[in-house]
């Protein structure tokens, strides 16, 4: 899929003064990078040309509405944004060992198998969460929004999706839906709200196609093939974006 960037962001003035700030640089790549720029510039123009008139209007309106969203989040300037999800109940810990790396990727860090991973939902309890509470709490801060995992790598869902039982209103004895409890506790006392969603990376049940790597260590930190090759399982990525990411980020958004 070819990505069509907004042309008044990319135009013959930011050309001429991205290849300004590489004047002293060698003046044979600077024609290289010139004779790619116009030919994207060219390739650009020629598939807007042919975009039918309503998907033109509706790409000016997605473009107009990030605008907005943007100002609006830069004028906001202070939030919360929440890492929560069965991660949080190892504190980064496994099995008796202190996991480095971040807690939120421990599941890869430890190369924790999904059956055990998954096993951490039947515990997965947190009885004492109050939306109010933590909304009230961020508004006395002087927060402006507040932003949270819906669906982080590990492929748990903090919400009740329909798409798959491994969420936190099916898969724990919490049997509740804390996504929307906060979207009401912020709708409530004028906070906005919004949702993180992993849409590549998803180890219990995403892209991973088989790929093993049986050589990868725990201690090994490198995020350079980010999927679970330590138990694989056999989903594809057109099935995994069909039958799960998509149809999930339709949910949220609706």
């Amino acid at each position: 899929m070819l990505f069509i960037p907004d042309t008044q962001i990319i135009n013959k003035d930011t050309i001429m003064i991205f290849l300004s700030k590489m004047q002293h640089n060698n003046k044979q790549m600077i024609k290289k990078i010139s004779y790619l720029i116009l030919l994207f510039l060219l390739v650009e123009g020629s598939v807007q040309a042919q975009l039918p008139i309503e998907l033109k209007e509706r790409w000016n309106q997605m473009h107009k509405s990030k605008e907005l969203a943007l100002e609006e989040f830069n004028g906001a300037k202070f939030g919360l944004f929440i890492h929560w999800g069965l991660y949080s109940r190892l504190a980064g810990e496994w099995k008796g060992q202190k996991i480095p790396g971040l807690g939120e990727w421990i599941m890869y860090h430890a190369m924790i198998p999904r059956t055990d991973y998954g096993n951490l939902a039947k515990e997965f309890n947190p009885v004492r969460f109050n939306a109010e509470q933590w909304v009230l709490a961020a508004k006395a801060a002087g927060m402006k929004y507040i932003i949270i995992t819906s669906k982080h790598h590990d492929g748990f869902s903090m919400y009740g999706t329909k798409i798959s039982k491994y969420n936190i209103v099916d898969a724990t004895p919490f049997k509740r839906d804390p996504i929307d409890e906060l979207y009401n506790a912020c709708k409530k006392n004028g906070i906005r709200f919004g949702v993180y969603y992993s849409q590549i990376i998803d180890w219990y049940d995403g892209w991973d196609g088989g790929m093993l790597r049986a050589d990868r260590k725990m201690t090994d930190l490198d995020k350079e093939n980010p999927m679970n090759t330590w138990d694989p399982g056999k989903t594809t990525r057109e099935m995994y974006l069909q039958n799960k990411a998509v149809p999930q980020v339709k949910e949220l958004i609706t």
